[in-house]
């Protein structure tokens, strides 16, 4: 049964969230793999903050701002290749 586009579906983000040496990344490898490169870009980035834990942070203000992020992947069962980011990410 062929997949129904659901109008309701948020558009994907602008380009400009592929900045910096990740960024650069993900736009680099996204014609070669299947795995969506929004996901791929934010399994990149979880894995970044989780390497670099809590001893790096930027500071705003008062508030210290570290890198250590939570990220959730939700797509369509089996086919939806929320797996094959995680694979590309750890390439880089």
């Amino acid at each position: 049964m062929p997949a129904t586009k659901n109008t309701n579906w948020p558009l994907g983000p602008s380009s400009i969230v592929f900045h910096g040496p990740i960024g650069d990344f993900v736009q680099e490898i996204a014609a070669d793999t299947e795995a969506d490169p929004v996901a791929v870009l934010g399994q990149a980035l979880v894995m970044f903050g989780s390497r670099v834990g809590r001893k790096a942070y930027c500071q705003v203000g008062a508030d210290k701002h570290y890198a250590n992020e939570f990220l959730m992947l939700i797509g369509s069962t089996s086919g939806g290749r929320k797996g094959t980011s995680v694979g590309v990410a750890k390439s880089l």
